[in-house]
């Protein structure tokens, strides 16, 4: 632990989970601190895009050993504690005493932090109504925990595919609301098996929404996320070329968005960014357009080159492509980075290192 410890650098790029503040690192660590941030100052939240993961905290620990391992952040010495940290402890004590939008605030950058049991234990069940749309963005983050923590159990995904689909039908809410909801909801059954028909079903939902504003007069981002979205129906289907000509919508509506970003929504501008390469990346590469494929791949990295996951993704690539001795290359570099891709990365390279390469010979 302590061999691994000393090649990574999780602790330092990864600041922002344990401090809130740390402005360093990969853009998922970036916008952590963009929320400590806020939540201190009081402005609004963006509604994020990425999910952490539930054992982030305990293989940053591994990685960075003087890191605690914490299961709440009270948990951290007071004297430990940033700023933004702390209040986000004085907040949970007076947990009963917050009003709605408060809890939904503490709730956000607790799930951001991975601090998923705690957000369980801290949504009851009598918060989690679909019928009050004032309870939904709570009630979400409490069943995206419940499936956080437990893939298998699929309460907690049924139970956001449900707010979902009343918050896209629900007429008091903004249209770009709305066909926010219904892209979960059609991407929900995207991914489920036997669920294309439901999820064409819910992709005219949305194209319903869209006549009024039109498509090119909502956001950028979330029409990226929108191209991005129903892309995914067509990639189940095998349709490679319609997948290919929605994500170059996607790609040119993620570009627009950075390029017009204010400073406070550069960092969701460039998280969707990094959905969009990945899965342009994938899709090229599932196709058989290698080229394409590997060109995504590095300029995934490229654009987020603090973060391991672009690195082992190139990686993977390039190992199942026959060039052994460059993948070898990115797999040491992931695992230099850190969690949560040091022990894969690790692994791959042993790997690397069992298979005779030009370099190595083979007798």
């Amino acid at each position: 632990m302590n061999d691994r410890a000393a090649t990574t650098r999780a602790g330092e790029l990864l600041a922002a989970y344990s401090d809130l503040r740390s402005a360093a690192g990969p853009i998922h660590a970036r916008i952590v601190a963009d929320l400590g941030t806020r939540l201190l100052s009081g402005t609004p939240l963006p509604s994020y895009q990425g999910v952490t993961p539930g054992l982030l905290r305990a293989l940053i620990s591994l990685d960075a050993p003087h890191v605690p391992y914490l299961e709440d952040p009270r948990q951290l010495a007071p004297h430990n504690r940033s700023e933004p940290w702390n209040f986000v402890c004085n907040q949970l004590d007076s947990w009963d005493d917050l009003s709605g939008p408060q809890r939904l605030r503490v709730a956000q950058v607790l799930t951001k932090l991975g601090f998923w049991q705690l957000v369980i234990d801290l949504v009851s069940a009598q918060q989690t109504g679909t019928d009050r749309p004032q309870s939904r963005p709570l009630a979400f983050l409490h069943a995206t925990a419940l499936f956080r923590l437990n893939e298998r159990d699929r309460t907690g995904v049924t139970r956001m595919r449900d707010l979902s689909i009343a918050k896209a039908m629900d007429e008091r809410l903004a249209t770009s609301a709305r066909i926010s909801a219904a892209l979960n909801v059609a991407v929900h059954y995207a991914r489920t098996s036997g669920g294309i028909g439901d999820a064409k079903h819910w992709q005219g939902i949305a194209e319903s929404f869209v006549s009024s504003p039109s498509l090119e007069r909502l956001n950028p981002l979330l029409r990226s996320a929108y191209w991005r979205g129903f892309a995914l129906i067509q990639f189940v289907e095998g349709n490679h070329a319609e997948v290919t000509r929605m994500m170059l919508r996607s790609e040119d509506c993620a570009r627009q968005a950075i390029a017009e970003a204010s400073d406070s929504e550069s960092l969701a501008a460039l998280e969707n960014m990094n959905a969009v390469l990945e899965t342009r990346a994938r899709a090229a590469w599932t196709s058989g357009d290698l080229d394409t494929a590997e060109r995504h791949f590095r300029h995934h990295l490229d654009h987020d080159p603090w973060d391991p996951k672009p690195h082992v993704r190139l990686a993977d690539f390039l190992f199942a492509t026959g060039r052994i001795d460059d993948a070898r290359d990115r797999y040491h570099r992931a695992a230099a980075l850190g969690a949560p891709y040091s022990i894969y990365a690790r692994a791959r390279l042993a790997r690397c290192t069992s298979i005779p390469t030009a370099s190595t010979g083979n007798g």
